[in-house]
């Protein structure tokens, strides 16, 4: 199965550098910081989220009446809810997530994401109800940064502080900028302050590694952290300075029959 890298270099083996890979359907697959004899998860992974919890959840903007027909596609006649997920990561990057009751998908593909839910009135209709989950980066892994609260994100140090390091919104509230995240080609974490206003927020998506916080009064900084992942072996048998590309999927060996016990790519020199 044909893979892409995208912005990012080969992991050279015994050096640590990052890098994000994309497979043929759109899912980025795990980044990681490799050594000799190991790696060590760097980012993580996206994935699906039921964002609201299970039950009988429809999936909404910004709030439970924001139901505006241009946040989906509508696909009938689908028979569970892993083919409604299977068109959504068939249609990446614009798949948000996906809404489904029986024999009926909708594919979101709102830019701002999946923010809010609503439990419809089942009078009437099928028992098992409506099934809501996001699709991207999990929101459940943002993660208080030193406490979160009262605290702006920073990069390296307390100072660290760049506009190339994060996009920013203005939105209404944090779950409007945690589904900022969730949607995001890359978050690795989400600044949120509300304005003088009171009715609108700050959010800023960050794509640079969050490794410190400084104080700002009513800001929150959380960081995404997905759970550990085991080290796997590197699989190079090539000299030091062979460029190795590490990943998990095993099916990447088929591109590459010489990649051993398929936990990684060695390019050669």
């Amino acid at each position: 199965m044909l893979r892409i890298l995208l912005t990012g270099m080969l992991l050279v083996c015994g050096h640590a550098v990052s890098t994000i890979a994309l497979d043929s359907r759109g899912e980025v697959l795990l980044s990681v910081r490799a050594v000799i004899g190991r790696t060590e998860p760097q980012v993580g992974q996206r994935g699906w989220e039921a964002f609201a919890g299970t039950g009988n959840r429809a999936c909404r903007g910004t709030r439970p009446t924001d139901n505006n027909q241009s946040y989906y596609e509508l696909f009938n006649n689908i028979s569970s809810v892993e083919d409604c997920k299977a068109l959504c990561v068939a249609n990446q990057p614009r798949c948000k997530g996906m809404e489904y009751s029986v024999g009926r998908c909708e594919m979101w593909i709102r830019e701002e994401g999946i923010a809010s839910w609503f439990s419809p009135n089942l009078t009437g209709l099928d028992p098992a109800g409506f099934t809501c989950h996001r699709y991207g980066w999990p929101a459940m892994y943002l993660q208080p940064m030193e406490g979160g609260t009262n605290k702006a994100c920073r990069g390296e140090h307390p100072e660290d502080k760049s506009t190339s390091y994060f996009d920013q919104s203005v939105v209404r509230n944090l779950e409007d900028c945690r589904a900022l995240c969730v949607a995001a080609d890359v978050c690795r974490g989400v600044h949120f302050s509300m304005y003088a206003d009171g009715l609108h927020g700050r959010c800023e998506i960050w794509k640079q590694a969050i490794r410190a916080t400084k104080s700002q009064s009513g800001a929150t900084c959380l960081r995404f952290e997905p759970p550990a992942q085991p080290a796997v072996t590197n699989a190079c048998d090539a000299p030091e300075s062979c460029a190795c590309f590490v990943q998990r999927d095993s099916n990447f060996c088929d591109t590459c029959p010489n990649c051993g016990t398929c936990t990684s790519f060695c390019s050669g020199n």
